[in-house]
This record gives C-alpha cells, sequence and structure tokens, in this order.
C-alpha cells in the first residue's frame, strides 16, 4: 500500500481561463448546488446571459468549475453530461492533473466536511465572501496513489449507483400513482362516466362542496410564539412537506407553559390535515403526533364525521387538479400565497365516505412503497458521507491486490 502525501492544492491544479472568442461554442451552462451543471436556457426558462459571448470562458468534459460566491453552498462540479459549454466569466473552470489525482475522486472532496472548514477559512470577509481561485489552491490536500484513489472511486460509485437506481424506482412509483390519481379522481374507483364540473372532469356519482363545508379548521396566525431550546415541538411551514411532516428540517421548540395560550384556537388530532399558506404555499401532510404546537402560515383541517375522510381530503389535496387550482388563487410575487378566506372556497370532489376509504387504501400503498424507498436512500446517503469522511482522509484504508 503507498504512502499518502500532504500537498497543495496548487501542485495537481491548473486554472483555465480559454475564452469563447469566435462564440464557436454554443451552449450557455451555469453551476448549480443542487442538479451540478445544467444549460441555463433550460434551467431558468430563458435566455439570462449576456447576447455576446464571446468574452465566457470555455470548459470541456472532466474539467470542473464554480462560483466564487456560492461555491460555500456548493456550487461547485465536474463537467460530464456535455463534451464542452461556456460560463460567465465570473466562474473559475480548472482542471487536475489526472496522472496525479483523478478527476472521479477529487469530485468527492468537495462534499466533506474538511472542504466545507477550507471554504468558511478562506472566505470569511472577504467581498461577497468569495472563494479565489489562488486561495483554493493554497488548501492542505491528504493525496493517495492512483490505485487507492481507483478503489476509494469504485466503492462511493457502487454506493452511487444504489441511491440513483432507488430513486429511479420512487419516480417510476410516482408517475403510475399520479396515473392512478387522475383515472379515480376524472373517473371513480368503478371507472363510470364522468362530467364536466366547475372544477374540470369528475365521477358522475361524486359530489362537490366547499371546503369549509366538509371540514372544520383552525388558522394559526398571530404573533410568533417565543422560541426555546427545548419544551413542546413547534411545526412550522418548513416542516410540512409534499405528504408528510419532516421534523430534521427545522426543530424549534416553545414551552410547554406557553402551549395553552399557543393552541387556544385549537389542539391537533393525529390525522387532522395540515396546508402551508406561504413560504411554501400548498405543501399538505396529516399530524401524526397530537402533542406538537403550530405556527403561522398554517391552516388544519378536520373532516367532518361520515363526510370526509382525513386521510382521502389529504391525497385529494395532494393532487394534480387541486394543486392546480390553488396556484392559479394564490397571490404574489416570489412568495406566492393563499389567503384563508380564498382557500376554504375551493371545491372538494368527493364520494361516499366507504369509497373515499378505499382509495385512501389504494394511495397509501403508493406512499408506503415510496417511503421505504425513501429510507434506503436516506441510509446510503449516510452510509457515502460517513465513508468519504473516512476514506477520503485515510482513517479507513482500502486493500489494494497487487
Amino acid at each position: 500500500m503507498g504512502k499518502w502525501k500532504k500537498i497543495k492544492l496548487r501542485e495537481v491544479l491548473t486554472e483555465v481561463t480559454e475564452r469563447n472568442k469566435d462564440e464557436k461554442v454554443k451552449d450557455v451552462l451555469s453551476v448549480t448546488n443542487s442538479q451540478g451543471f445544467v444549460k441555463q436556457e433550460e434551467y431558468f426558462e430563458g435566455t439570462v446571459h449576456s447576447q455576446n459571448i464571446s468574452n465566457y470562458k470555455i470548459i470541456r468534459k472532466n474539467q470542473f468549475a464554480y462560483n466564487p460566491s456560492r461555491v460555500n453552498v456548493g456550487s461547485i462540479d465536474i463537467l460530464k453530461t456535455y463534451n464542452e459549454g461556456v460560463l460567465s466569466p465570473m466562474y473559475v473552470v480548472f482542471e487536475v492533473d489526472s496522472t496525479k489525482l483523478l478527476p472521479e475522486y477529487f469530485k468527492h472532496y468537495f462534499q466533506t466536511h474538511r472542504f466545507a472548514v477550507n471554504v468558511k477559512n478562506n472566505t470569511q470577509g472577504s467581498v461577497r465572501n468569495s472563494l479565489s481561485f489562488k486561495a483554493l489552491s493554497d488548501f492542505d490536500y491528504f493525496l493517495p496513489p492512483l490505485k487507492e484513489q481507483e478503489k476509494i472511486v469504485n466503492i462511493l460509485k457502487n454506493i452511487d449507483d444504489i441511491i440513483k437506481y432507488n430513486n429511479i424506482k420512487i419516480d417510476e412509483i410516482n408517475k403510475y400513482r399520479k396515473y392512478i390519481e387522475r383515472q379515480i379522481f376524472t373517473y371513480g374507483i368503478r371507472k363510470g362516466t364522468s362530467y364536466n364540473s366547475e372544477i374540470g372532469k369528475i365521477p358522475s356519482e361524486w359530489s362537490l362542496k366547499p371546503l369549509i363545508e366538509l371540514a372544520e379548521y383552525v388558522d394559526y396566525r398571530g404573533k410568533t410564539p417565543k422560541k426555546v431550546n427545548r419544551g413542546k415541538v413547534l411545526v412550522t411551514a418548513k416542516n410540512i412537506k409534499k405528504g408528510f411532516i419532516d421534523y430534521s428540517v427545522s426543530q424549534e421548540y416553545i414551552n410547554e407553559s406557553d402551549y395553552e395560550e399557543v393552541m387556544a384556537r385549537g389542539k391537533v388530532k393525529i390525522g387532522d390535515v395540515l396546508i402551508t399558506t406561504e413560504a411554501p404555499c400548498g405543501n399538505i401532510a396529516q399530524v401524526d403526533d397530537d402533542k406538537i404546537a403550530l405556527a403561522q402560515r398554517v391552516i388544519k383541517y378536520r373532516g367532518k364525521e361520515n363526510l370526509i375522510d382525513n386521510k382521502y381530503l389529504k391525497y385529494y389535496m395532494l393532487g394534480d387538479n387541486f394543486q392546480k387550482r390553488l396556484k392559479i388563487l394564490s397571490t404574489g410575487g416570489t412568495a406566492q400565497g393563499i389567503k384563508g378566506s380564498t382557500l376554504h372556497k375551493m371545491l372538494i370532489a368527493y364520494p361516499t365516505i366507504n369509497e373515499q376509504k378505499y382509495i385512501s387504501n389504494i394511495l397509501d400503498k403508493f406512499e408506503i412503497a415510496v417511503l421505504l424507498l425513501s429510507k434506503k436512500i436516506f441510509f446510503y446517503s449516510d452510509l457515502k458521507k460517513y465513508l468519504m469522511e473516512q476514506l477520503l482522509t485515510g482513517k479507513i484504508k482500502v486493500k489494494i491486490q497487487i
């Protein structure tokens, strides 16, 4: 097994400053923190770059680029999807010496704690917290022999392949679920006839009423409660996702002594349906803990007995028809929002209570399947993070067959 070397990145990185002088390269790219390299016109739904791109920097396959003022949030990547493209002059483009450092190995470095710390220590106090190529080049780096790099790349690639496979399965399930939803909400579970209602085609035997007539509600508006380090869990709009409450994204609490006052308008019950009215607008979830408190920008609905089933209501409000109407009725600029008075009047199509429960049971199966796959992705993503921190620092050594 070879020896690891501590080097400065300048020993293996070279900045690339080739310009698109004759404008032969037409694809203008951007580096995002979520998708890596994207075509600007597709990602931003239109042209946002200058008409004259002769001063733009050319980037080629297996070269790297980053946005100096957004590298701290992950806007750095290796070009794999395209053979070449051009980037705004503000980007830093560089390549690695592949005789010493494999590009596929080096790309994992950006997701490590060590890289995040180095970026933080080298951008504080600079203009717009920008990371220059010179500063990047001065980072200390532990360089293993090429054979070990190859082995580590293969280990991490195997995990990436598992994550990719499970994401593909989730996409397939969601596509089929949407198809089933459209069929059910248009023709019913017996695939009968439908008619053109105010909200589009719905099954002929279904009823149509405003939300306010089907469910009791509580609008949790008012002043923001005092936050504390421990106490009752406060569920905010950030916690409510498409179909579930994610307690990990924002962990906020209120004093237990303040709970009664905060929830004076109405405490939650397991199964109650929550909807976010702003930032984001239209996320739906069901209450799974009757001891939580709710923050502003959240409205709680509870279906009236023998009229509307809460789980059915959740699935209906998550459906395309309801979400599209919600978007049309929302107001505001960048942060879209829906008024409670408008939301209460939105029409809900529904069958008998027994059919509602039958529909919920069908859609539950899709939700459970996605949840199980999501847990696998979460596990392997966590495993990858752990292994990167260990493998890329030499804390765990890989065996190389000679």
